[in-house]
């Protein structure tokens, strides 16, 4: 009776574990049918984007989505990505065997990595598959998990375009078979919205709330007011900085520690007697600035510190060892609105 009752403590938390388990995939199952009468209910393919793209990330828990659509003419994935923090940019990948996405096009198969830039891994799916880094260099983001999944056009082998999850929110873990199947399943329904797309070129929306996570885990903002900030920066098309700081009355400092979580660089506030390093500002101008996102703020002849507000794009920048040739470059960052006033005060107001 003893061992039986052992026995039984053992199994319990195993047969508890199952249960929960079971319970999530039926409470994901649920939540992708929900999703995709929404998708269902949409008329064009940006409302879509713009309205439900930051619950399909939440669904999938994933940082960002992207969606491409092919055009067979001319043999390419067309996508645009607009966030509250950029301007739209066009992205053109070949319809080859030369970026996922396309790979994902030719072949009509889903492609799900654990590490989008391990060969290894892509090698699986076949020959030549390459992932495109590219596309990560113009950004200034840095994929690592990746589900992406064809779009057939409603009760046809066609496909009309890819939908892309990058980057697990709850940190290393990858996308899971379950992910998989409930991708394939809205595909189903984002594939009926492509029938009824009026633009041959479709606007995706790259969500930029990973970011500012630090804002939830530290109560200044709940996940559904911070959510709500990027549909609102992306319907005014504005920078979701701005929306954070005007319309949800966020404290500077509060974006500025949530930066310097994100990316692991030292926050530096905006201060109006800094003293401006002559030489160095002197070899750029403020379209080098725009472009790389930095601006130098100390030079000691042999290392230089920048000022950044886009540290993945500053860093990974090959102009700025061209015109600062130093043994060393150092950065931190800071918010948008801080680097415009710092830039204001090197190159004069606007």
């Amino acid at each position: 009776m003893i061992w039986f009752f052992g026995r039984k403590r053992e199994k319990e938390p195993e047969a508890q574990a199952a249960s929960k388990d079971k319970e999530g995939l039926a409470r994901f199952a649920e939540n992708v049918r929900a999703m995709s009468k929404k998708i269902r209910a949409t008329r064009e393919v940006d409302a879509l984007m713009i309205d439900l793209a930051p619950e399909i990330c939440a669904l999938f828990e994933c940082e960002r989505l992207t969606l491409y659509a092919v055009d067979k003419d001319k043999a390419m994935l067309y996508s645009k990505i607009k966030s509250g923090l950029e301007s739209a940019r066009d992205i053109v990948l070949p319809l080859d065997n030369e970026s996922i996405a396309g790979w994902v096009a030719l072949h009509r198969r889903t492609v799900r990595l654990r590490d989008a830039y391990n060969p290894e891994e892509l090698t699986k799916y076949g020959e030549g598959l390459t992932f495109c880094r590219d596309v990560d260099e113009r950004t200034g983001y840095q994929t690592r998990q990746m589900l992406a999944a064809p779009i057939f056009r409603e009760k046809s082998t066609e496909v009309v375009g890819v939908i892309q999850l990058l980057n697990r929110s709850n940190g290393d873990a990858a996308f899971s078979s379950t992910d998989e199947l409930g991708l394939n399943k809205l595909c189903k329904s984002i594939g009926m919205v492509f029938e009824r797309r009026k633009a041959p070129v479709v606007m995706a929306i790259t969500l930029d709330t990973s970011k500012y996570r630090s804002l939830v885990e530290k109560a200044v903002l709940s996940q559904p007011e911070l959510d709500l900030a990027a549909r609102s920066a992306q319907r005014k098309n504005l920078d979701m900085e701005d929306v954070l700081l005007d319309e949800f009355k966020v404290p500077l400092q509060a974006i500025g520690a949530c930066l310097a979580s994100n990316s692991k660089l030292t926050y530096e506030r905006y201060d109006p007697v800094r003293k401006k390093p002559t030489e160095a500002i002197a070899k750029i101008d403020r379209d080098f600035v725009a472009q790389n996102h930095c601006v130098p703020i100390e030079d000691d002849g042999k290392n230089m510190t920048f000022l950044t507000s886009d540290p993945e794009r500053t860093i990974h920048s090959g102009a700025l060892r061209k015109v600062f040739p130093y043994a060393r470059h150092f950065y931190r960052v800071t918010t948008q609105r801080e680097f415009r006033q710092t830039v204001d005060d090197f190159f004069g107001a606007r």
